[in-house]
């Protein structure tokens, strides 16, 4: 199984192909060559071949969020923390981080969605009312090829609800 990233320029001279696991074919023109996994590679329309790339290394969790979170019903901040992938060498190091928040595993219902500063290495998920949320975080390098994701970080908030007796014996 390939887990890829394909992203062109809006004028679609320039596209930057990254591969996290697995292998892709790649064909320009009348090249033609196999990208592998942790390998990324810019191609520029009329331009000779793209130099390959380590890509960056994901962020590894130093504080992951809790799993679970309770509140009386009120929104709710949760905190978590993140840093650089002790594995990476100046060739495949962080620039800057992506950090999202969503309500679905596949990241489709995003609640934020932030790029911040190689420094920040922490996230406040604000006002987080009951339900089930996911976090990942992403390394950009400076040509902006991303990482694998960190490992989902799944976060529930929950909030005690009262019931009503049913079926109480009176003495």
């Amino acid at each position: 199984m390939c887990s890829s990233d394909l992203a062109a320029d809006l004028g679609g001279r320039i596209t930057r192909l990254a591969v996290w696991r697995g292998r892709m074919r790649v064909r320009v023109g009348a090249r033609e060559y196999l990208l592998t996994q942790g390998l990324g590679v810019q191609e520029e329309l009329g331009a000779g071949p793209g130099m390959l790339r380590l890509l960056p290394r994901p962020p590894v969790w130093r504080a992951p969020p809790p799993p679970r979170v309770l509140t009386f019903g009120e929104p709710i901040d949760v905190e978590a923390m993140w840093s650089p992938n002790p594995r990476a060498t100046l060739a495949n190091r962080a620039s800057r981080w992506k950090v999202q928040l969503a309500r679905d595993e596949a990241f489709r219902d995003l609640v934020a969605s932030d790029t911040v500063p190689v420094a920040t290495t922490s996230f406040t998920g604000r006002q987080l009312a009951p339900g089930t949320y996911h976090l990942r975080v992403v390394a950009l390098d400076l040509q902006r090829f991303e990482s694998a994701a960190s490992p989902v970080a799944h976060i529930e908030v929950t909030a005690p609800s009262v019931l009503p007796e049913i079926g109480r014996a009176h003495v």
